[in-house]
C-alpha cells in the first residue's frame, strides 16, 4: 500500500534526523492507517517529546487511543492538542464522539452543539450529535441532527436515515 511505502520513507528520515517532529506525525499517521496502533502512539509519543507545542501528535495519539479503545487516554490527548489549536473542529468532534461513547453524552451535546455552530456543513459532527441527543432524549432534535448529516452527505448516510426514521416511528 502507499501508507507501507510512505512508512520506510518516513522510517529512512527518522534515521537521517532523529529530531524530524514532522516525520514522526507522518509516521504515527501511516502506522494508523495501517493498523499498527502501538506503533502509531509510540511514534506520536515521540513528535511530543520533541516538540509539545505543535498540536498534530495530540490528535494522531487521540485518534489512536480511541482505536484502541483507551477512551481516557483517547480524551486527554485530544483535550492536550486543543489547548494548543482550539479551533480544530476534526478533534473537537472526535472528541464529541469519546464523550458519548465514554457514558458522557451531555458533555458530548455541548462539544458537537458548539463544532456544528461554526462549521455548518460538518456532516459527521451532526451525525455523532444526533446520536449524543438521542441518549440524553431530545428525539426532535436528533432526528433534525440525523436529517442534516444525510442531507450533507454523510459518509454513511442511509445509516443517518435509518436512524431518523426509526426515531419518528415511521
Amino acid at each position: 500500500s502507499n501508507f507501507a511505502k510512505a512508512k520506510e520513507y518516513f522510517e529512512k528520515a527518522i534515521k537521517l534526523d532523529g529530531k524530524f517532529v514532522e516525520a514522526y506525525q507522518a509516521l504515527g499517521v501511516c502506522c494508523s492507517k495501517l493498523g499498527e496502533l502501538d506503533n502509531a502512539i509510540a511514534a506520536f509519543k515521540k513528535a511530543i517529546e520533541l516538540n509539545g507545542e505543535y498540536p498534530a501528535p495530540y490528535f494522531g495519539l487521540g485518534v489512536a487511543y480511541h482505536r484502541k479503545g483507551a477512551l481516557n487516554d483517547a480524551r486527554d490527548a485530544i483535550e492536550e492538542g486543543l489547548k494548543r489549536n482550539p479551533n480544530d473542529f476534526n478533534a473537537m468532534t472526535n472528541l464529541g464522539a469519546i464523550y458519548e461513547q465514554g457514558g458522557y453524552p451531555e458533555m458530548a451535546v455541548t462539544i458537537l452543539r458548539e463544532v456544528v455552530k461554526i462549521d455548518r456543513n460538518n456532516a459527521r459532527a451532526f451525525y455523532n450529535l444526533g446520536v449524543a441527543l438521542e441518549k440524553t432524549g431530545r428525539i426532535k432534535e436528533a432526528i433534525g441532527a440525523y436529517e442534516k448529516a444525510a442531507g450533507l452527505n454523510y459518509s454513511n448516510k442511509e445509516e443517518a436515515l435509518r436512524r431518523a426514521s426509526l426515531l419518528r416511528k415511521d
